[in-house]
This record gives C-alpha cells, structure tokens and sequence, in this order.
C-alpha cells in the first residue's frame, strides 16, 4: 500500500533574509527552519490559499542542508572580532573561558523569575 504524499507548504509573502518561510504544524506561524515545519496532506493543501506553496517534502529533504550560521555564532559568542589571528589553542582558551561564562550565566538566569 503505498503511503500518502506529504507536503511542506511555503508562505511565499515574503522571506527573511535568503529563507523561505514555512507553515509550522497545525497552521501556527511560520518558521525558517525546515525541522520544525509541518507537514500536511495533499486533501489539506487544496484549501490553502494562492500564495502558499506545498513542496513534496521528499523533495525539500533531498535539498535540504545543515550549516551554521557563522554571524551568529560570531555575535553570541564576540568572537570573529579580533583584529588578528589566533593560534588553535589561544582561540579555544578564549572559548572555553568565554563557554564557562555563558553556563554560569545561564545557571543564574534559571533563578531569575
């Protein structure tokens, strides 16, 4: 038996940034990142409106890519901003102080409310 075609539905209003935005599950906003988008049959598709888009979702997986994004890595971290190289290991001493910061901060953030 085979089984039912399932469809990532794009929002094509608009777009941040270089990403389309997709329908989240059950129709509650709209994401960037394909991982946390819904999916909906074809019966569902039909009744959307003329700007939404369904994308097999075989087809979307098979180009879909994981990267990081190096400006955000970048500015939640400060590092990218220095003015000269570092050595492997002056960049992960600064890291790691920087990461063990970050864990102290979230520890004392849990406490806050």
């Amino acid at each position: 038996m085979p089984t039912e075609q399932l469809y990532y539905v794009q929002d094509t209003r608009q777009y941040v940034g270089n990403c389309a935005l997709w329908w989240c599950p059950d129709g509650n906003g709209y994401t960037t990142q394909i991982d946390e988008a819904g999916l909906y049959t074809r019966e569902r598709v039909m009744t959307m409106r003329d700007t939404d888009r369904p994308w097999p979702k075989d087809l979307v997986d098979a180009y879909t890519v994981t990267h990081v994004r190096l400006d955000t890595l970048k500015n939640r971290t400060g590092f990218g901003l220095h003015c000269g190289p570092l050595k492997p290991e002056e960049f992960l001493l600064l890291l790691e102080n920087e990461m063990s910061k970050a864990k102290q901060f979230s520890a004392m953030e849990k406490f806050r409310y």
